[in-house]
């Protein structure tokens, strides 16, 4: 009765910790249903130090050229960092980018519709149907602590959400800590601190949901984690009190 007794306290202990950390391991717990919500991006405005791509499309070939090389060049500088920094436009101190013909453009300040919208009227005033892209080339996030793949992942789309960003890092490991994820944001002259809990789905709602270009998120550790870690040992300190009350029964 003895042995039966303790070997069902163990068997609930071992289910009552599987369950906990089942949930633990779950984002945006609260959607039971579906849910509908409408996020509200923060708008980056490009500051000193930044660097763009800017493409002018227009029949004009000798124009065209100054800002598209050779497709093989492009195609080999596109697909490295340092290419990419050979290739784009630097912000400069003063907020400015210097582009071939149209000369220096004041960028700082502006969002990159904006800052598209200007250069494209610049581009007007000298060609037709010339048509302007422009692109953030260093939208880089970093994911650190308890992720499979920490590490710097670049971002060439307008936005990047948090959660995007941790598939990359190949999600949080079962011992990260989901509930308490500190994202560090980078203004130009101080860095903003934000805990956010991904189990919750007001994460939708957080400014740190959609991330901004030198964000850090860091995920610490579960602090169950070392009894996580020891699920195997405490089955195998049930297997040894079971034996042990089996052969005290049997010499009693």
């Amino acid at each position: 009765m003895q042995r039966v007794s303790i070997g069902l306290l163990f068997l609930i202990l071992l289910t009552g910790q599987s369950c906990i950390h089942n949930r633990q391991l779950k984002y945006m717990q609260d959607i039971d249903e579906v849910a509908e919500f409408f996020p509200q991006k923060h708008k980056y405005t490009i500051r000193k130090g930044d660097l763009l791509y800017v493409r002018v499309l227009t029949l004009d070939m000798a124009f065209h050229e100054m800002f598209e090389p050779d497709t093989r060049y492009r195609d080999r500088v596109m697909t490295n960092e340092p290419g990419l920094y050979i290739e784009g436009y630097s912000v400069n101190d003063q907020g400015f980018i210097t582009l071939p013909v149209l000369e220096e453009i004041h960028v700082a300040g502006y969002t990159i519709q904006e800052v598209k919208a200007v250069i494209q009227e610049e581009v007007d005033d000298l060609f037709k149907d010339a048509k302007v892209e422009v692109k953030l080339l260093n939208f880089r996030v970093t994911v650190l602590g308890e992720v499979s793949r920490p590490g710097v992942y670049n971002n060439y789309l307008d936005h990047l959400t948090i959660f995007e960003a941790i598939g990359r890092a190949g999600n949080i490991t079962e011992y990260g800590n989901r509930t308490n994820v500190l994202v560090m944001r980078q203004g130009e002259n101080n860095t903003k601190t934000m805990k956010v809990d991904l189990t919750s789905s007001d994460i939708i709602n957080s400014e740190a949901y959609f991330l901004q270009p030198n964000d850090v998120i860091i995920v610490e550790p579960n602090i169950s984690r070392p009894f996580n870690l020891n699920i195997p040992t405490i089955s195998l300190a049930f297997s040894a009190v079971s034996t042990f009350l089996l052969l005290l029964n049997f010499f009693n």
